[in-house]
């Protein structure tokens, strides 16, 4: 986290492993894990570093501490204390939380 990429350009989307033969400790996702990335609004802003236009969720010391009362790196606190999120993750939640409602 000390050492942030500003951008990061990929050609192709990364392939990443998904074999149940590297996972252990299987388990659905918790409803209050679901309502909680739900109830986070998605936010338009830029970088101060001068970036262009960004989507995503905005990480206070609040969010980070009720999240990681009960998640093990959902969101990270670098050396330098800055938040980090796993966005691959959130997205995740945020679609389980879909897929539930739809079904229901």
């Amino acid at each position: 986290a000390a050492s942030r990429y500003t951008t990061v350009y990929l050609v192709n989307n990364p392939d990443v492993s998904s074999d149940s033969r590297l996972k252990e400790q299987v388990d659905s996702i918790p409803q209050w894990l679901i309502d909680f990335c739900m109830s986070n609004e998605i936010k338009r802003y830029h970088m101060k570093s001068g970036g262009t236009e960004c989507f995503g969720v905005i990480i206070t010391d609040e969010v980070y501490e009720q999240v990681n009362q009960h998640t093990d790196g959902l969101i990270a606190k670098g050396d330098d204390g800055f938040y980090s999120v796993r966005y691959a993750d959130w997205q995740n939640i945020l679609l389980e939380g879909l897929r539930r409602m739809a079904i229901n």
